[in-house]
């Protein structure tokens, strides 16, 4: 059922409408005399559709009334003539009405009119949410790529600046690293090679070689490199090579660590197999400092 006005200034045209709507099922909520009035219902009552007689006295004509209501309202506007010269229709198909019913007309005519603007009128309506939701649907997508941009530009800079810090972190560690280890080989190992070269009593001796461990303990994170570099070296052979990296002879790295010099070329020896370096002329230090660069 929709609800209707019918602006037709004939009374008995206006009543012949209005019983004919009645008895399709709809709602003749306001009748109107005039271009004005029909106008001022429409914007009161919010009507589906009006129905309008294209001559109507006043101001404005049905063709004007039937504009005003469309462009402000909305509503669409049915036209009732018995007018059909050219000029009266191209007035009228430039206010796009829904229809026309020519006077004198049949309920049957009506009914299909009504019928047709109706279902008309719904798929506009049903066509405008669409465009609404669609567009509607548009706008959030874009803004939630424009967010998207924003937090992945976001994100970019935050994981530059972690690579930053991450690079200047790695970079101070083996500053860090080289500074300990050096200040060790220059100021602390000369002392103990040569302390240890000295008449020392057992319990002398005893201190030097717990000192020359805790040393060797305190440096040793700092050479986790090789260890990881070489996981197939022994534990003793890794202490050789760190003793060959400081640049110390077979006999100081006996010395050190309390071995015969055979010892020590049999482990320089096996080292060299293990690191592929057999029967290669490879100096082993060079070789050993190259993974420290």
């Amino acid at each position: 059922m929709a609800k209707l006005i019918v602006a037709e200034d004939e009374f008995v045209i206006s009543m012949q409408l209005e019983k004919a709507l009645i008895a399709m099922g709809h709602d003749v909520i306001a009748r109107a005399p005039s271009g004005e009035k029909a106008v001022e219902l429409a914007r009161e009552h919010q009507p589906d559709i009006v129905l309008m007689d294209i001559v109507m006295p006043g101001d404005i004509d049905g063709i004007d009334a039937a504009e005003t209501i469309k462009n402000e309202l909305g509503v669409p506007v049915v036209f009732v003539t018995a007018y059909t010269d050219d000029e009266v229709i191209e007035r009228a198909k430039a206010a796009a009405p829904f229809g026309y019913i020519v006077k004198p007309f049949h309920d049957r005519e009506v009914k299909a009119v009504i019928e047709l603007a109706i279902y008309r009128s719904e798929m506009e309506q049903k066509l405008k949410t669409e465009i609404e939701e669609r567009t509607q649907a548009e706008n959030s997508l874009r803004e939630n790529e424009v967010e998207l941009k924003l937090q992945t530009q976001k994100f970019e800079e935050v994981n530059i600046a972690l690579n930053v810090l991450l690079k200047q972190r790695e970079k101070d560690k083996k500053e860090l690293e080289e500074t300990v280890l050096s200040n060790v080989k220059k100021l602390v190992r000369p002392y103990l090679d040569n302390l240890k070269k000295t008449a020392l009593d057992s319990n002398q001796a005893a201190l030097a070689s717990i000192l020359e461990s805790n040393l060797e303990s305190i440096i040793s994170p700092f050479i986790d490199k090789l260890s990881s570099t070489f996981l197939n070296l022994t534990p003793m052979e890794i202490r050789v090579a760190n003793l060959i990296k400081e640049g110390k002879t077979n006999k100081e790295i006996a010395e050190v660590l309390n071995l015969s010099k055979n010892t020590i070329l049999f482990h320089r020896y096996n080292m060299r197999r293990k690191l592929g370096l057999k029967n290669k002329k490879i100096n082993l230090r060079s070789y050993l400092l190259s993974f420290d660069r």
